[in-house]
């Protein structure tokens, strides 16, 4: 067999390889519930528009990473909105199906914790009730 051929016939195994395994984390992923769900979220600075209709859905157990290019294109704006540290220009997030933001402006509010609190109640009780 020419290296042509055993290119080919390499391609061919690594996509079916891809495809089986998009396949079980689809499969995987739809048994989990979704943890934080985001949809149409926008986010402007001035004239500058960061985010542009992001949509994205973190299952429970999943592991999820934001890589992409040098700074300025909205990767650490994503995780503040998220954190609610900023305020996204549209768009929801909602976390186990609570939505953190309506029209634009946020509905919880955060603020000092003690200690003890954090062994008492789960994370998305933290974004409902704030701390």
């Amino acid at each position: 067999m020419g290296n042509i051929e055993f290119s080919m016939a390499l391609g061919i195994i690594l996509l079916f390889i891809a495809l089986i395994v998009n396949f079980v984390m689809t499969t995987i992923r739809r048994g989990g519930t979704d943890m934080i769900e985001i949809e149409h979220l926008k986010k402007d600075f001035g004239d500058h528009q960061v985010l542009r209709g992001v949509d994205l859905r973190v299952s429970e157990g999943e592991i999820f990473v934001i890589i992409g290019p040098p700074s300025g294109q909205g990767k650490s704006t994503l995780l503040r909105i998220i954190d609610t540290l900023e305020k996204p220009t549209s768009g929801d997030v909602r976390i186990q199906h609570d939505s953190l933001y309506t029209g634009g402006g946020v509905r919880i509010t955060m603020r000092c914790a003690k200690r003890s609190a954090w062994s008492s109640r789960t994370p998305p009780q933290y974004f409902r009730d704030g701390l």
